[in-house]
């Protein structure tokens, strides 16, 4: 997570190999798969059923026989994002370790959201997800990494990350709106300004 410029797409382009490091070195076990913030780039047959093998489509929930023979472009944007998903995956000579996603939540909502969720924790690979959506971070990632101008500045939990500090306490408070003993918004404020301890009762 981290602002624009950050250096979140930058890392992900070195960690599939399209960027080489000027420093430093990438190191990966196999094969990165990296998915791009336009889904649509990677759209180019007239039939979803020839964009992906038969396998990369159910595997990403587009085995609909009725869908197979729909254009591409025709699909919702969640659509569009699983098969975009589905071709990144495609190699069945080199299965991806790792599955780099840019921005995949953009456009969606809270329910295709959570089907994308439900879909990455399915995957046999890690997932590596640059975003800057703290509701599918709060409610998908195991370890979230804050950037600034390409350094990591936070390295934690959600909670630790997300609620830690000034830089989310806020809107992760209006989001999740004291859901699982999270502090509401003038709770977050209280203790982000100062006034009152953590652990503290503050009426809102």
């Amino acid at each position: 997570m981290g602002r624009n410029g950050a250096g979140k797409s930058t890392l992900l382009r070195h960690a599939a190999g399209l960027m080489r490091p000027t420093r430093g070195k990438v190191r990966s076990a196999g094969r990165v798969a990296l998915l791009l913030q336009n889904p649509s780039d990677y759209l180019v047959h007239d039939r979803v059923e020839q964009e992906a093998s038969a396998g990369a489509l159910a595997t990403v929930g587009l085995g609909d026989p009725a869908l197979l023979q729909r254009h591409p472009r025709d699909l919702s944007g969640g659509e569009k994002q699983r098969l975009a998903l589905a071709i990144v995956l495609d190699d069945p000579d080199r299965q991806a370790v790792v599955v780099c996603l840019d921005e995949p939540t953009r456009g969606m909502d809270r329910r295709r959201k959570d089907e994308l969720a439900a879909l990455l924790c399915e995957l046999d690979a890690a997932v590596l997800v640059a975003t800057h959506d703290p509701e599918f971070v709060a409610a998908f990632a195991q370890r979230v990494i804050l950037l600034a101008d390409g350094v990591p500045i936070a390295d934690g939990s959600p909670s630790e990350v997300l609620a830690g500090g000034t830089y989310f306490a806020t809107e992760t408070a209006r989001i999740l709106g004291g859901a699982g003993g999270a502090l509401r918004p003038a709770e977050g404020v209280a203790l982000v300004s100062g006034t009152v301890e953590a652990g503290a009762e503050v009426s809102a």
